[in-house]
Order: structure tokens, then sequence, then C-alpha cells
């Protein structure tokens, strides 16, 4: 987050987050269900304790509030630097990181400081900073102030540890051709059959 905007994004995150529901996920008012499995739990716990040792802050993530074994309630981790986990690791739970960066070229940086590369989001109106933050992220898919960025004609897939190919949309397609290129020459010598 940019430092200029960093504090303020950082509360309206911690007020929209403790109105987070947590509970059965077929319920339509619930926000956040379960996690997949218990090792999923222990594994979002281990990120932020992790996190929290090595000098983050912790909001939120009352987990003795949380409705069973399998929910873990939502975290946000403040301060958050590139030797964490959270920074590191896919993290298939409620819990998000943020750290303050002070320049494009900076946030570039670490953005593409990790061996994953799904998805990267941009949030800014500056059509200038749109093209070069696109061009130099190294992820398969940037979406720009919105997030959501998939659906059937859309190739889906990463670059680095994310994925190779894509699936979605007629790139995807591809991935299941063989590609023949065919070179004629010389046709108007050729005679007979």
């Amino acid at each position: 987050m940019h430092e200029s905007i960093h504090d303020e994004f950082v509360e309206q995150f911690t007020e929209r987050m403790a109105a987070l529901t947590v509970g059965n996920g077929l319920q339509s008012e619930i926000d956040l269900g379960p996690l997949i499995h218990r090792r999923a739990v222990e594994k979002a716990a281990a990120i932020v304790d992790d996190a929290i040792s090595k000098g983050a802050t912790m909001i939120g993530g009352d987990q003795s509030q949380a409705p069973g074994e399998n929910f873990f309630m939502p975290v946000l981790l403040t301060g958050v630097t590139p030797h964490m986990k959270v920074w590191r690791e896919e993290n298939f739970a409620p819990v998000a990181g943020i750290t303050a960066y002070s320049t494009d070229d900076e946030v570039i940086e670490m953005a593409n400081d990790t061996e994953y590369g799904l998805a990267a989001y941009i949030y800014t109106h500056d059509i200038r900073r749109i093209w070069k933050l696109m061009r130099a992220l190294e992820y398969g898919m940037v979406s720009v102030n919105s997030v959501k960025m998939t659906g059937p004609p859309v190739p889906f897939g990463g670059v680095k540890q994310s994925g190779l190919g894509r699936e979605g949309g007629a790139t995807g397609i591809d991935e299941y051709l063989e590609t023949k290129y065919y070179c004629l020459g010389a046709l108007g010598s050729v005679s007979g059959s």
C-alpha cells in the first residue's frame, strides 16, 4: 500500500474485516465459511505466528470466536516484510498482509520478489502508471481497479511456480492443439499431380 494512504487504508480495511460474518458458508448471510480442513487452519495460524514473531502487527483474528475447528477468523497483518511466510507462501485463508511502499519501482521489486505469479491487482487511475506496472509485474494475470478478472473467455493461469500454460478462452484451447507450420515454395514450377 502506498505510504500516503497506508494508515487510512488499514483503518478502513479493519472496519470492513470486523463486519464480516464467519459461519456456515451455505447460509446467504455468511461472508466467510470454513477452510478446507484442519491442516489449512494450522497453516494459517503458523503463517500468522511467524509474522508476529518477526515484527508484524496483528489486527483482528480472535480465534476463540471461530464457530468451529475448521474456521479461521480473518486477520490483517501490518508491517509485513519479505522474511515472513505471509510474504513467501501461498495462503488460502483469510489472512491479509500489508506493507507500505514509496515508489513504483519499489513496489514492482517487492511484488516480483516471489516464486509465485498467478495474479496481481493494481488500483490507480493514472494510465501511465497502469501500463508501467502491468508490463513490469511478473504475473500471468493483472487486474486494474477490479477483483474480478476471470470468466469463460478469459485465459487463466500464472507464471513461475503458479502454473504453466493457460486454461479458458481461445488461449486455453491452444494448450490442447499441436501447431503445425507449412511452408510452400516454388508452386509455379510444380507440374502434374
